[in-house]
């Protein structure tokens, strides 16, 4: 990844980092860098889909790697941010059309500054 010259304000990843990531430390490792390129009281907002081991675009099944609360909240915190607010949304374990699209548990949006 090129880093622009001047650091962001502020950067947002919606429902999309953790469908990158092979693993947990991979995880870790995308929000660092996103971190890095992330100016000083700078703000990360990201919504991800906890738990997912799966989502379907039509017919192809996309593998992904599930990823707890506590684990997002740790690699945000290693990276030098502070949470300043989360919404946490479970999922419709009801309702067989989501099942059969993704299997996440919840849907979480978080702010966090950096220090």
């Amino acid at each position: 990844m090129d880093y622009p010259s001047q650091p962001f304000d502020a950067i947002l990843t919606t429902l999309c980092i953790e469908e990158t990531c092979t693993d947990f430390n991979s995880f870790k490792a995308n929000i660092q860098r996103l971190v890095g390129v992330l100016k000083s009281g700078g703000y990360l907002f990201i919504a991800i889909m906890l738990g997912e081991t799966f989502y379907r675009v039509q017919s192809q099944v996309i593998q992904t790697t599930p990823l707890t609360e506590e684990q997002v909240k740790e690699a945000l915190t290693s990276a030098g941010l502070v949470v300043e607010k989360e919404s946490l949304y479970e999922s419709n374990t009801d309702d067989p059309i989501e099942k059969n699209e993704s299997d996440f548990t919840h849907l979480s949006f978080i702010l966090a500054k950096k220090r």
